[in-house]
């Protein structure tokens, strides 16, 4: 049997097989954003640096924009505010409901409607919103599983601190006798 160490290297079964032609990885192709997606991008990054008041200003004029005229744009635009971590927009329940039906919506049909960026704008929306509520709980259920945690642990210090003085009131009562 062949040994590495005397210097007889084995030789892999596998070396003598051709790999054969390798074919080229496939190419990523970014498609330029459509005018109104782009457009909001840039308008939540300016909503994000105005003051509170412009913000609750801003948060008004798009819920009336989408009240007179309810398209996928003025959706992801209302949804788009609410989704946003400033306080004075921040709506997560509001951001989930508007961006839900579009995050959900076929992508055929997103397609088909010439909107296929703002659906894929109103998915990242939704996902960055639903992935912040998740946080939200599993931080909330930490501090409560905390909580009892550290109620649990003030009760056993009682008890121990019960059980010590009644370890010392039974050694002063034998002292005295």
């Amino acid at each position: 049997m062949p040994c590495a160490s005397r210097g007889e290297i084995p030789k892999n079964a596998a070396s003598k097989v051709s790999m054969g032609p390798r074919k080229p990885p496939a190419r990523v192709t970014m498609r330029p954003a459509a005018p109104g997606s782009a457009d909001l991008v840039g308008y939540f990054a300016a909503a994000a640096r105005m003051a509170p008041a412009a913000q609750k200003k801003l948060v008004a004029q798009a819920a009336d924009d989408w009240g007179r005229s309810p398209t996928p744009y003025a959706r992801v635009k209302l949804g788009g505010l609410y989704a946003q971590p400033a306080a004075g927009l921040r709506d997560d329940a509001r951001a989930l409901s508007l961006l839900e039906p579009l995050a959900a919506a076929a992508r055929r049909e997103a397609a088909a409607a010439g909107e296929g960026d703002l659906f894929d704008l109103a998915s990242l929306l939704y996902a960055q919103v639903a992935e912040r509520q998740r946080l939200a709980r599993d931080e909330a259920r930490k501090h409560e599983a905390l909580r009892e945690s550290n109620d649990a642990m003030k009760g056993r210090l009682e008890a121990m601190k019960a059980i010590e003085r009644s370890i010392q009131l039974r050694e002063e009562r034998q002292r005295t006798r």
